[in-house]
């Protein structure tokens, strides 16, 4: 078990950071640069724990973080709702899951506050220059009418390649009607060659944006609350029809898993099976660059890894505390780091095999 006292460090050591410059500012050759001069939401952090369990034959950590109580902070995941019916409503196995719910809105306020004045200045600079080239504010246009739900789905490792990578993003908006409003005057902004690789196209009925890019196409529009871009047609068309009570939840036996992938305010889930798989789809490439790496495509190989299963990250707030886990999931039948050290040995072993034929 780990306990650092983050208030009393931060606290401690205020006036000092605010003394540092920006990341690669030199006040030197340029005495004009602008300063952090605040750091106050570090005052928000009071404390981190971290308990792990080194005898289990999964690497497990759980961590809590104390944040002080009505802070700008908390505020940010305080009261929101993990919505994620496409990217749980997929009836393929996933590979990647990535989930983010944060309160748009009281983020960008806390960061008006907090940001120094060199970095806050860009980016007002950054959105003059949108609203000066496409007639889009994005503080009033954009930002009010941000959700708190960001989501991304990679699935069916064994049909991905260069050219079908099967993925999926979701994020969530309040007013579909000013983002796409938003949308459509950037495009019309466009130069004539730009607008001419945007096209629109009906798919079940719904207006949608197809824009190609190298070996995939981009397809992009709204589903429900959702504005939705995926890699390819079918794609989206299997996020029009995502429905959790029918997706590849059913296929998950932990009901933990099933818990935290649908509950937690953030998440992170990695498949290693299917992300060898994808990776085997990709191994004359990879090969030109390390010979060593056909060992994937022999049948020891698979032997080897197969206690490998999935690395996930999630946490949720409970009072005025972050709370979380992370979790390497194996089928070892000794402890973590004993069952990693005889697979390096053995896939060792494949690779000098390999060397000697």
């Amino acid at each position: 078990f780990l306990y650092a006292n983050l208030g009393r460090v931060f606290n401690s050591n205020l006036d000092m950071m605010r003394s540092l410059p920006p990341e690669g500012a030199d006040k030197n050759t340029n005495p004009d640069s602008s300063y952090p001069n605040d750091f106050t939401y570090l005052k928000d952090y009071q404390g981190m724990g971290v308990a792990g369990d080194l005898k289990s034959s999964d690497l497990k950590a759980d961590f809590v973080v104390n944040i002080v109580e009505n802070s700008a902070l908390l505020n940010m995941f305080k009261d929101v709702a993990p919505k994620r019916d496409i990217i749980l409503g997929f009836k393929d196995k996933p590979l990647l899951l990535l989930g983010i719910v944060e309160n748009i809105q009281a983020y960008w306020a806390a960061m008006q506050k907090n940001s120094d004045k060199s970095s806050l200045d860009s980016i007002k600079k950054q959105f003059e220059t949108i609203k000066a080239d496409y007639d889009v504010d994005v503080e009033k246009d954009i930002i009010p009418n941000l959700g708190n739900n960001f989501t991304l789905g990679m699935y069916d490792a064994m049909s991905i390649n260069m050219a079908n990578i099967n993925t999926a993003a979701a994020l969530e908006v309040k007013d579909t009607t000013k983002i796409k409003e938003a949308i459509d005057k950037i495009i019309a902004k466009l130069k004539p060659e730009q607008q001419s690789m945007v096209n629109r196209v009906d798919i079940n009925g719904s207006q949608v944006y197809m824009v190609p890019a190298g070996p995939v196409q981009l397809y992009a529009g709204f589903i429900g609350k959702n504005f939705t871009i995926t890699l390819g047609k079918p794609m989206f068309e299997k996020a029009m029809s995502a429905e959790i009570e029918n997706g590849f939840l059913k296929e998950i036996k932990e009901k933990s898993l099933r818990k935290s992938l649908q509950e937690d305010i953030s998440i992170f889930f990695f498949d290693v099976q299917e992300a060898i798989a994808a990776a085997k789809n990709f191994a004359p490439m990879i090969m030109s660059f390390s010979p060593e790496a056909q060992v994937m495509m022999m049948p020891e190989f698979q032997k080897i890894v197969d206690p490998f299963d999935y690395i996930s990250t999630c946490s949720r707030v409970e009072g005025s505390s972050m709370v979380g886990e992370f979790t390497f999931k194996t089928k070892f039948d000794k402890p973590f780091f004993q069952g990693v050290k005889e697979v390096n040995v053995q896939l060792d072993s494949l690779k000098k095999s390999i060397k000697q034929k």
